[in-house]
């Protein structure tokens, strides 16, 4: 068998699974609300001893294991209208099924802190997971939305999501980050609907 015959099939029987965390690339993005997805999932590789490396697609990607699945964190390098070419390089290089994957990103429209964890749904007004859908051609893509309304204003959206984090508000956002770390790692070991019980926190008022 050809070696990459062995190394297709190697992947295909591996339990394995795919997080993506959505953002920016380049220092002048990196602490923006838009980046909450790339923050998240290098706090989930730190936890499981995962280092950052060049992957095969547009992307870095950060490899370990965590509750006897072999996880691979993933960091798109195309900006973020266009994460789906990433998300599908990933999905296709490593032979994941959709439902074997989880996207992590901002939301503006959940309060600062807030997790969603769903299984499935639209875009919103979130344009990189509206370019996964499109590419990927489903909704059927499990995600953990980051919540961080701050009461911009909605003709903006764009300044808004690629505004810098007020450093007083970085304790608020690191707990948020740490706590998705939690819910991704959660999921590995326990599943969606167990994790979304969990971690689907509802804010009074909602």
């Amino acid at each position: 068998m050809p070696p990459s015959s062995v190394s297709r099939c190697l992947r295909l029987k591996s339990d394995l699974k795919l997080i993506v965390g959505l953002g920016n690339p380049g220092v002048k993005y990196r602490f923006t609300w838009h980046n909450l997805g790339f923050l998240a999932v290098e706090e989930a590789a730190e936890r499981i001893g995962a280092g950052w490396k060049a992957g095969r697609g547009e992307f870095l990607t950060a490899v370990g294991q965590y509750a006897g699945d072999k996880i691979v964190l993933i960091k798109p390098t195309t900006f973020m209208n266009h994460s789906g070419t990433a998300f599908r390089q990933a999905v296709d290089f490593y032979q994941v099924e959709l439902q074997d994957s989880l996207v992590v990103y901002d939301d503006i429209a959940l309060p600062l802190g807030t997790l969603r964890l769903r299984a499935s749904g639209s875009a919103g007004n979130h344009h990189g997971i509206e370019h996964i859908i499109l590419l990927s051609a489903s909704e059927e893509i499990p995600r953990l939305r980051i919540g961080f309304d701050r009461g911009y204003p909605t003709d903006n959206l764009s300044h808004a999501v690629l505004s810098i984090i007020p450093r007083g508000e970085m304790s608020l956002v690191k707990e948020a980050i740490n706590r998705s770390a939690d819910a991704m790692l959660h999921y590995l070991e326990f599943g969606l609907l167990d994790s979304m019980s969990k971690f689907n926190t509802r804010q009074q008022g909602e």
